[in-house]
């Protein structure tokens, strides 16, 4: 008898830390952006318990880890919220324009590209754009930007595309 209580709290105990970690997999929003710079990157990684910022510095040599916290119940919730609305289902792989850099005066400048992984729940969606602008995509930056720290906010201005989606 003693055995059998012992392997039945044993499953109770597995069970309970499945649904925890399950809980904690809840959604997943995966951001690298390389803000239209050359050997630049951030990458944003934002779960429902926790947000890190990490990106490359001294010219895409040194990795940097710019920001990391737990997020707030409340923060939790209303990306939850955001994400659970959000159109995955509608979004395609890839958004281009194309570049040409004879038509830019500065020398650094490079085409903006984003990389987006986004998960909620069983769904889970991955697309890329390049010197585009795309709706579901400010949606989204509006949506997390409040959480990130204002120097390394996604700023993300329809006005210095050509293309928009």
């Amino acid at each position: 008898m003693g055995s059998k209580r012992l392997f039945v709290i044993l499953v109770l105990i597995l069970a309970s830390c499945n649904q925890s970690s399950a809980q904690s997999k809840q959604f997943l929003v995966h951001i690298v952006d390389n803000a239209s710079i050359y050997n630049n990157r951030l990458e944003y990684r934002i779960t429902d318990d926790s947000l890190v910022i990490t990106g490359l510095g001294d010219y895409g040599r040194s990795p940097v880890k710019y920001h990391q916290r737990k997020l707030t119940k409340k923060e939790s919730k209303s990306l939850s919220g955001f994400l659970k609305s959000f159109p995955l289902d509608s979004l395609d792989d890839l958004y281009n324009n194309d570049f040409n850099p004879v038509d830019y005066d500065e020398k650094n400048y490079y085409p903006r590209i984003m990389e987006l992984t986004i998960s909620y729940g069983n769904r889970s969606h991955y697309y890329k754009t390049v010197n585009c602008w795309v709706r579901y995509s400010e949606q989204l930056f509006k949506a997390i930007n409040p959480f990130i720290p204002q120097e390394v906010r996604i700023k993300y201005d329809k006005a210095q595309f050509n293309a928009f989606y």
